[in-house]
């Protein structure tokens, strides 16, 4: 942007790409069976206490950390600069579509140093989802689903 006095629609995807914010999808349905059924299944208290802290506590934050009310702050900032922020969208058969975000004035959107925080903002917090919190819970969940499967296998 900043070597282009030009403006062009070709650019519009990138300022959509730059306000994507990282999504968990949670899939809790055997989750929601087993706590239908009751937790007392799982004998193994230790199991049963990491897959509760898991849905409970882990799953939750990740859903928290996706509400945060700054994303409604940098909402209210960039519908100001666009015609509309829209990061992604979806056809209607499902299929995941790169959205794009036109600037209402190309030129002053150069030197707004605002805009500049924002993305810059936006940038930090998906970092700090993705590195801090997604990762280690990747990683958690790894390590709880080998025991499950292990504790299976015992039971079997």
């Amino acid at each position: 942007m900043e070597g282009s006095n030009v403006y062009h629609d070709s650019v519009d995807k990138y300022f959509s790409q730059a306000v994507i914010y990282p999504l968990v999808i949670i899939h809790d349905s055997s989750f929601k069976s087993l706590s239908a059924k009751g937790f007392d299944l799982i004998s193994h208290d230790v199991l049963r206490r990491k897959i509760l802290n898991m849905h409970g506590h882990q799953y939750s934050s990740i859903k928290a950390w996706e509400n945060q009310y700054n994303r409604d702050i940098y909402f209210d900032e960039m519908i100001k600069r666009f015609d509309k922020v829209e990061p992604w969208r979806f056809d209607r058969n499902g299929k995941y579509i790169i959205a794009k975000m036109k600037p209402n004035n190309y030129r002053a959107l150069k030197t707004d140093l605002v805009y500049k925080s924002l993305i810059k903002s936006i940038q930090r917090d998906a970092d700090q989802f993705l590195y801090s919190q997604y990762f280690n819970i990747i990683e958690e969940l790894e390590e709880l689903v080998s025991q499950i499967d292990k504790e299976v296998n015992r039971l079997e």
